[in-house]
C-alpha cells in the first residue's frame, strides 16, 4: 500500500482536471504493473509542537522531539557533503561536515508531512543550535513552507567577515539563536515542511560542525501564562564576591556584582523559593565577562540540570539572552573561563518565567491521594483500594498542550493490564496505548504520544498483585 501526501505534488487543487496520472521511461523489456484500490483520504492533523521542540540535542529539556526515521530525516542535497570526525558540543554526536567538491553544498532536516509551528509566530521564540567552523566559504541558514521551490523560503547568510548572531569563524562552538520572526515574514510558520537548512552556493567548505538544535520560546498568547519577574523573589548567593552580588540584582545598572581576581570556577546561585517555569534568562555583563559557562536548573541543589552551555566569548560588555525550559526552585550560573585576567562582572540579572497551568488529578479509588502521583516526590505514591481491578485515573494539564510522551512510574502493586487514553474535552478518548500480561514489581512505562490533549487517562482492568493499583509518579515530556 502506497500513501502520498497530497503536498508533494504543488499544484493548485482548486483547478484539477486530472486525478490521477501515470508515466515513465520506454520500457527495455515487457513489465506487467497493476494499481488497485485508488481513493483520497482526508488529511491529518498537523504535528503542532510548543514549549521546547528538539530536532537534534542528546540533552536539551524538550516538551517534543523530531524523531529521526518517523518524523522525517536528515538529507543531505546531492551527496554534497561527506561526514567527518566530530567533537560534539553536547552529548556524543554531532553533525561534522566538509564538502564533497560539487561546487556547493546543502542539508536539511524535512519532515515527512508539515509542521504547524504557529505556536513559535511570536517575539520572543528562537532557532537555537552550536556552530563550529574555521572556513571563510560563505553559507546560509534556512526554513522552508509550501510546497513550490524558492516560495516560501527564507535563508539568513553567513558571510565571512560579517557574520550574523555573534558567530565566528574561529574553529570554536558558537551558540546561535536566531529569532523565528527572523524566518517569519516569508516562511508560513502554520505549514513548515523543512525544519532547518544549511546551503552553500560560492564553493567549498572545508569544515562545519553543527549541533543542539533546537527551537524554543512559545506564544502565551492562548493560555494564562503573564511574565513572571522571578529576580523580584530570588535569594541570590556567590561563590566568592569583591563587589556584592546583591548587586546584580539591585535594578541599578551602575552597581555590580564582581568576583575575586583570578579564578576561572565561580558560580552564581539564584534560589527562587519554589519551583517555577523558566523563560528567559538575560545576563548585562560588564567587560570581565566569562567566554565560557553553564546554566543550570535543580529542584534539590544536588541534581544539575545543564540548561545552556556557552563558549567563545570575547572581552568587552555584551549582554547574553538565553532561552529556557522547565520548572526549577534552583538556578546556578557556572563559570568556568574568563575572559580578561581579572574576575567575572555582572551589571545585572534578569529572569523572567511563567504561571504555572493549574493542573488535578482524581481517581475512581484511593486509599493515597491520586495527587501524590504528580507532586515530584518520587517517595510519595498514590494507592487506589484493595481488591478493585476497574480503576481509572484521570490527570486534567488545565489545557491542551504537545505531549512528546507519558512516564509512569509503578509501584510493586502495578497493572497487569490497562490502557493510556487521551482526550481534548474529557468526553471524547483516543487510545494512545494498551499493556497486558504485565508482572508485579517495580516498573516505568515509557509511552510515546506525539499528539495534542488536554486530558489523559490511565484506565486499570486489571492488578498485578492482590492489593490496589500504586503509582510512584506521572511525568509529562
Amino acid at each position: 500500500m502506497v500513501s502520498i501526501p497530497l503536498s508533494k505534488f504543488g499544484v493548485d487543487f482548486h483547478t484539477i482536471s486530472q486525478v490521477f496520472m501515470l508515466r515513465g521511461d520506454a520500457p527495455v523489456e515487457a513489465f506487467t504493473l497493476s494499481i488497485d484500490d485508488v481513493y483520497f483520504s482526508e488529511s491529518l492533523d498537523k504535528m503542532a509542537p510548543t514549549g521546547t521542540f528538539s530536532l537534534y540535542s542528546e540533552t536539551v529539556e524538550a516538551n517534543s522531539t523530531f524523531e529521526l526515521g518517523t518524523d522525517g530525516n536528515l538529507y543531505i542535497w546531492e551527496g554534497t557533503l561527506l561526514e567527518t570526525t566530530s567533537s560534539p558540543f553536547e552529548g556524543s554526536k554531532s553533525l561534522s561536515y566538509t564538502s564533497a567538491g560539487a561546487g556547493w553544498f546543502g542539508m536539511s532536516f524535512t519532515a515527512d508531512s508539515y509542521y504547524d509551528l504557529s505556536a513559535f509566530d511570536n517575539d520572543s521564540a528562537t532557532l537555537n543550535f552550536a556552530l563550529k567552523s574555521s572556513s571563510g566559504t560563505n553559507f546560509q541558514i534556512g526554513m522552508k513552507s509550501g510546497s513550490i521551490d524558492n516560495v516560501e523560503q527564507k535563508w539568513i547568510d553567513f558571510t565571512n567577515g560579517a557574520d550574523p548572531y555573534g558567530f565566528a569563524r574561529d574553529g570554536k562552538w558558537h551558540q546561535i539563536s536566531i529569532p523565528l520572526s527572523d524566518f517569519s515574514d516569508e516562511v508560513d510558520m502554520s505549514n513548515v515542511i523543512q525544519l532547518f537548512e544549511l546551503l552553500g552556493v560560492n564553493g567549498e567548505i572545508s569544515n562545519i560542525e553543527i549541533d543542539n538544535i533546537y527551537l524554543s520560546g512559545r506564544d502565551n498568547s492562548d493560555n494564562d501564562t503573564d511574565d513572571l519577574d522571578l529576580i523580584a523573589q530570588a535569594t541570590v548567593t556567590a561563590s566568592n564576591e569583591i563587589q556584592s552580588i546583591s548587586n546584580a540584582i539591585d535594578a541599578n545598572s551602575s552597581t555590580r556584582w564582581e568576583s575575586a581576581h583570578g579564578g576561572d570556577s565561580v558560580w552564581v546561585l539564584l534560589d527562587l523559593g519554589e519551583a517555577e517555569a523558566l523563560n528567559i534568562l538575560s545576563i548585562d555583563w560588564e567587560h570581565a565577562n566569562a567566554s565560557a559557562y553553564m546554566v543550570q536548573g535543580s529542584n534539590d541543589t544536588t541534581a544539575w540540570t545543564t540548561l545552556v552551555s556557552f563558549s567563545g566569548g570575547s572581552a568587552g560588555e555584551r549582554t547574553d539572552q538565553h532561552t529556557l525550559s522547565g520548572n526549577y526552585r534552583y538556578l546556578r550560573l557556572y563559570f568556568t573561563e574568563r575572559s580578561t585576567v581579572y574576575g567575572y562582572s555582572i551589571w545585572e540579572l534578569n529572569l523572567k518565567g511563567s504561571k504555572e497551568l493549574e493542573s488535578s488529578i482524581s481517581a475512581t479509588s484511593e486509599l493515597q491521594s491520586a495527587k501524590l502521583a504528580i507532586d515530584g516526590d518520587n517517595n510519595t505514591r498514590r494507592e487506589s483500594v484493595h481488591g478493585l481491578d476497574d480503576v481509572s485515573l484521570i490527570y486534567d494539564l488545565g489545557q491542551q498542550q504537545a505531549i512528546d510522551s507519558v512516564r509512569i512510574d509503578w509501584e510493586t502493586a502495578n497493572a497487569a493490564a490497562y490502557t493510556l487514553l487521551g482526550s481534548a474535552d474529557g468526553n471524547n478518548w483516543t487510545s494512545i496505548q494498551s499493556f497486558s500480561g504485565m508482572n508485579a514489581g517495580e516498573r516505568i512505562d515509557l509511552i510515546t504520544v506525539e499528539s495534542s490533549y488536554r486530558y489523559l487517562k490511565v484506565d486499570c482492568t486489571e492488578r498485578s498483585t492482590p492489593y490496589g493499583y500504586s503509582i510512584w509518579e506521572i511525568d509529562i515530556l
